[in-house]
């Protein structure tokens, strides 16, 4: 459990991290700073919100806070925190939206989905950052909104493709608890 907690809570205290470095640089400009703190406003009320969840799934509950958004909107905003996990590391981010309207989703926890998948397609690129693309999509598939995260990396090794949903699974990886794809299948 507190695997699963430390693994949820390292992509947006990165995301924090970053951000603050970058606002604390006095070359940005103030409109663009602004921007910056706001982002870590709202990593910090993310984060927030998984420690409720914490202790709902400690209760045995699993209450999804299903709110309607906009779907180019909710990418473009959950793009802002992933463009600069990829650029940072010379790789390439691409949001792709074909779908403009309404979706029902309960935004924080898709979010950390999309945040788990983005975090491992980085690092599995990461050998060999140069020419990495990553790409972020939503769209309307036989009357179902779907969302897709592709990278043009090596892909899931074959050893653990069978297991790849199971606890404590991974590869390669330097860190990481081998929880994130358990988290976001459920």
């Amino acid at each position: 459990m507190a695997a699963s907690i430390v693994h949820d809570l390292k992509n947006p205290i990165g995301v924090i991290i970053g951000y603050a470095d970058m606002a604390s640089d006095d070359s940005h400009p103030s409109p663009e700073r602004k921007e910056y703190l706001q982002i870590i406003s709202d990593e910090a009320t993310r984060m927030s919100a998984m420690a409720h969840e914490v202790l709902e799934f400690s209760r045995g509950e699993l209450n999804l806070a299903l709110i309607e958004v906009n779907a180019r909107d909710y990418i473009n905003d959950v793009s802002r925190t992933l463009s600069p996990l990829f650029t940072l590391k010379g790789m390439e981010y691409v949001s792709n939206i074909e779908y403009v309207d309404s979706i029902l989703i309960d935004a924080d926890r898709m979010r950390r989905v999309l945040l788990n998948l983005a975090s491992n397609s980085k690092d599995a690129m990461l050998p060999n950052p140069s020419g990495g693309l990553f790409t972020l999509s939503v769209r309307l598939v036989n009357n179902n909104i779907q969302f897709s995260a592709t990278d043009n990396g090596p892909g899931i090794p074959e050893q653990i493709q069978a297991t790849l949903f199971e606890p404590f699974v991974t590869h390669g990886k330097t860190h990481g608890t081998g929880l994130g794809m358990l988290l976001s299948k459920k």
